[in-house]
């Protein structure tokens, strides 16, 4: 069923996911700390994932919130340059490092 490569099957157990394979090679790239890919993933779902907390809050400012959170943890859990660790310890625990 798939046309020309699509849709690509992605992940190692339950639930499988499609993924057209310009989009993954942008998931591959943010994963490599490519912030132009990333953003070009938040523009192509952005309006999906505030109806999908809209219909979930009824409330725009909630689902504004809540749609924002969800790029938040998809931005912390890619694989983005982050500082040392020690450099991040010492920054938590104030030192400013």
């Amino acid at each position: 069923m798939a046309a020309e490569g699509w849709p690509t099957e992605v992940g190692s157990g339950e639930p499988r996911v499609t993924v057209d394979p310009a989009e993954g090679a942008l998931i591959e790239r943010s994963r490599k700390g490519d912030l132009e890919a990333f953003d070009r993933l938040i523009l192509a779902h952005q309006d999906r994932i505030y109806h999908a907390a809209y219909r979930i809050t009824g409330n725009a400012e909630d689902a504004h919130d809540a749609a924002q959170e969800t790029f938040v943890k998809a931005f912390r859990a890619a694989a983005l340059p982050r500082p040392p660790r020690h450099r991040r310890a010492a920054r938590s625990a104030g030192h400013g490092v």
